[in-house]
């Protein structure tokens, strides 16, 4: 009993986070498509073996195929979706980033992302979870959504939780490279479908409910008891 107690105790826990769509330069043939970047987050258990050094892409060009393969594509797209269900997702508007700054409207993204998780999966925490995100728009503009990051943190009572971006995370981390390719796998059966809701809805984070999920983390133990909060 003693050897599968510390095993439990050394469990790591990584969430990755990408974005697809960033600049929304995307063309839709969905005629109740709403022009958005989403922001995609994925957990996965952390062995370093398995989520470091390896520059390897997974395929994800079939998920923005022409027209005629809408029908194989919306398949690929819910095969891997089914075979990765560890995600969270958001999305930032082109409304909304018309009017307020993208380093604030990202960092807002991930940290919803972030609650959702650690509401949904009690096994995380601030002492066995990690939080990687691909460099977003270069290193300065990455350093101010790290800065508006940490300090919803730290409000939401996860001043302990690391976190940091990471340029070509999409190529490097296991977990980044699969929050990239959910991201593209729900744009593309988005795009070209002609539904007026996302795939996957019980995975998307209402964008205004940020407020309401740091409330809800405030008020679990792991919120209001975090010994460095």
């Amino acid at each position: 009993m003693f050897p599968r107690k510390i095993k439990e105790i050394r469990r790591k826990f990584i969430i990755g986070i990408d974005e697809t769509n960033n600049g929304m330069s995307l063309e839709s043939s969905n005629p109740h498509y709403q022009n958005a970047t989403i922001v995609t987050g994925y957990m996965m258990e952390d062995p370093n073996r398995a989520n470091y050094g390896s520059a390897r892409h997974e395929g994800k060009g079939w998920a923005f195929g022409n027209q005629g393969n809408l029908e194989r594509n919306l398949e690929r797209g819910n095969e891997y979706l089914d075979g990765h269900p560890d995600f969270f997702y958001t999305l930032i508007t082109e409304q909304a980033a018309t009017n307020n700054p993208l380093s604030i409207l990202k960092a807002e993204a991930i940290t919803r992302i972030t609650l959702q998780f650690l509401l949904k999966y009690p096994f995380l925490n601030t002492q066995n979870t990690y939080l990687i995100a691909d460099e977003m728009d270069g290193p300065k503009i990455s350093k101010d959504i790290h800065k508006n990051l940490r300090s919803n943190l730290y409000q939401s009572g996860l001043r302990g939780l690391p976190h940091t971006f990471k340029r070509n995370a999409d190529r490097n981390v296991i977990a980044v490279r699969r929050a990239d390719t959910v991201g593209y796998c729900l744009a593309g059966m988005h795009l070209f479908n002609k539904t007026k809701n996302w795939p996957r809805k019980s995975r998307m984070i209402p964008t205004e409910s940020l407020i309401r999920l740091m409330d809800e983390f405030y008020y679990m133990d792991e919120g209001k008891y975090d010994s460095e909060s």
